[in-house]
C-alpha cells in the first residue's frame, strides 16, 4: 500500500464498495478493532491466528529484477537523452548508482526502481509516450523469500 499497490483484488467488486461506504463507522471501527464487521463476517472461515495478527507487508524482488531480467532496460531507459533533458536526474550521480549496482559494490535497488518507475511514469502520462509491448519475464516466486 505505501507505493500504491493493490493487492486486494476480491475487496474491489463496485457492489461490494458501494454497500460498505454506506455502512456506519461503529460497525467497521469497534473498541480499536479495525474492519470489525469483516472479521466478524468470516470469523467461521478463517483461523482467529490470522483475524488477530498484526498487519505485515510482503517483498518483492526487486534486486533480482534489476539484476537480471531488466538490467538492461533501466541502464537504457536512465541513461536516455529523454531522462537526462527532464533534468531531474544527475548524470554523474546516476552513472555512479548503475555502476556500484551492476559490480556488486552496493544495493541501489531502491533507488533504481523509484527512477526507472519514475521516468516510465513521465514517459507515459506527461509524454504521452506508449510503453514498449515486450515484457520481461519475470520470476515472481523468489529463491529467498
Amino acid at each position: 500500500m505505501a507505493v500504491s499497490l493493490e493487492a486486494r483484488a476480491p475487496l474491489l467488486d463496485h457492489k461490494l464498495i458501494d454497500f460498505v461506504t454506506r455502512i456506519p463507522a461503529s460497525l467497521k471501527l469497534a473498541n480499536g478493532e479495525t474492519k470489525h464487521i469483516l472479521k466478524r463476517a468470516v470469523k467461521d472461515l478463517v483461523p482467529a491466528e490470522i483475524l488477530i495478527r498484526p498487519k505485515q507487508g510482503f517483498g518483492i524482488p526487486v534486486q533480482e529484477w534489476i539484476n537480471q531480467q531488466l538490467r538492461e532496460q533501466i541502464r537504457d531507459v536512465l541513461s536516455d537523452g529523454r531522462t537526462r533533458q527532464r533534468g531531474y536526474l544527475n548524470p554523474e550521480c546516476l552513472r555512479v548508482l548503475l555502476n556500484e549496482h551492476e559490480r556488486s559494490r552496493r544495493d541501489h535497488s531502491s533507488a533504481l526502481w523509484a527512477l526507472f518507475m519514475l521516468e516510465l511514469w513521465h514517459r507515459q502520462f506527461l509524454d504521452g509516450a506508449s510503453l514498449p509491448s515486450r515484457r520481461p519475464e519475470f520470476n515472481l516466486v523468489s529463491d529467498t523469500v
